[in-house]
């Protein structure tokens, strides 16, 4: 999972918003989080959502 974490630290970043996240980071996310890309970009999109009320 080495590969995987380095992915996490650089998408993490403050300088990166969630909306500029890549499709390698979701997989990486979906991976750890043991979860699909699909239920981790409804997480990220719900969590976008709501920050930015």
């Amino acid at each position: 999972m080495g590969a995987y974490n380095t992915t996490l630290a650089n998408a993490v970043k403050e300088t990166k918003p969630l909306s500029g996240q890549t499709v390698k980071v979701i997989r990486a996310v979906a991976e750890a989080l043991g979860k699909t890309p699909g239920q981790v970009l409804d997480d990220l999109i719900q969590l976008d959502d709501n920050t930015s009320k």
